[in-house]
């Protein structure tokens, strides 16, 4: 059975965290000092925002995937990614309880652990929950077939869902600078979709920058390493935030000098057990952890998390 964290509202005032997905392993050769998290100032007059519930959804299947609901109390409702077809009927549920309409839903990128659920709701259960439009930037399907064969036929299906919509439901064209007001919850694109070698798909993720609840959100997705750096190129100023996703589970996604330009108070792991644990020794998650050892870290290990922003 699926778990929740409930997590108490975002403090305003500086504290030291303790870590409360796990004890962070301690490295006494590492002298690198960390900022101290700033006090946060009041919400400008022309936003005011309501209380805010941000939901990172789990699964019982042990997999990694990424799932986010953000609702207001005034009705706003935002979703970002969704995980896996497997995850499309308790995403659903989700929704419901939540009035059972999406003002926005974010893509960071079309793998199958980030597109099946919306896949799935699109295809068989479409009629069940109203969605206002889905933001996204895909690259030719082409592209996908040459970059990553073995995830084209996925990009297909939710291409293929994507373009039997009606024609305002969809924008598929964001880039950077772009900006979504879903009621009283905003949304600004962070960067334009990067064309990389390395690691091409999950570096072409789509970097959201969310305001709800008087707190600033930043969703990398899955970008990795090289989208990292070409992000702290585009983007340094814009990515101080108070609350981070960790890009890509932790494992082999942005490096340290990303997280350190975002100075998390709140770092968000959509990341299963043997994941978080290092099982096996080959992931880098252990290393990610290190570096956000000064934030408050919450992981879907655990069940799903509940933020309450206000």
């Amino acid at each position: 059975m699926i778990k929740s964290i409930m997590v108490s509202a975002i403090m305003s005032t500086a504290m030291t965290f303790t870590g409360p997905a796990g004890p962070v392993p301690e490295y006494p050769d590492n002298e690198e000092t960390y900022a101290q998290v700033e006090v946060m100032e009041e919400e400008p007059e022309e936003f005011q925002t309501s209380a805010v519930e941000l939901t990172m959804l789990s699964n019982d299947r042990d997999a990694q995937m990424l799932s986010v609901i953000i609702h207001s109390e005034t009705g706003s409702t935002v979703v970002i990614d969704g995980g896996w077809a497997e995850d499309g009927e308790y995403l659903l549920d989700a929704i419901k309880r939540k009035g059972g309409n999406v003002d926005a839903w974010l893509i960071t990128h079309p793998h199958s652990d980030h597109i099946g659920a919306l896949h799935y709701i699109l295809e068989n259960r479409r009629d069940e929950i109203n969605i206002d439009r889905i933001y996204y930037s895909f690259a030719p399907l082409s592209w996908y077939e040459e970059e990553s064969p073995d995830e084209a036929p996925a990009v297909f299906a939710i291409m293929d869902a994507l373009s039997g919509l009606p024609e305002d439901m969809i924008c598929d064209s964001i880039g950077k600078g772009y900006e979504i007001e879903a009621g009283d919850i905003r949304v600004t694109v962070v960067n334009s979709r990067y064309k990389m070698f390395s690691d091409p798909i999950n570096n072409s993720s789509m970097v959201y920058s969310v305001e709800a609840g008087g707190q600033k959100i930043l969703f990398l997705g899955d970008m990795g390493f090289d989208g990292g750096n070409q992000l702290l190129r585009d983007a340094k100023d814009h990515l101080k935030s108070d609350i981070v996703q960790v890009a890509h589970h932790g494992q082999n996604g942005v490096g340290q000098k990303v997280y350190d330009a975002i100075s998390p108070e709140i770092c968000l792991w959509p990341t299963p057990q043997w994941l978080w644990d290092n099982e096996g020794g080959q992931w880098r998650t252990t290393e990610t952890r290190e570096w956000l050892r000064s934030a408050d870290n919450y992981c879907t290990k655990d069940g799903d998390i509940v933020l309450q922003l206000n």
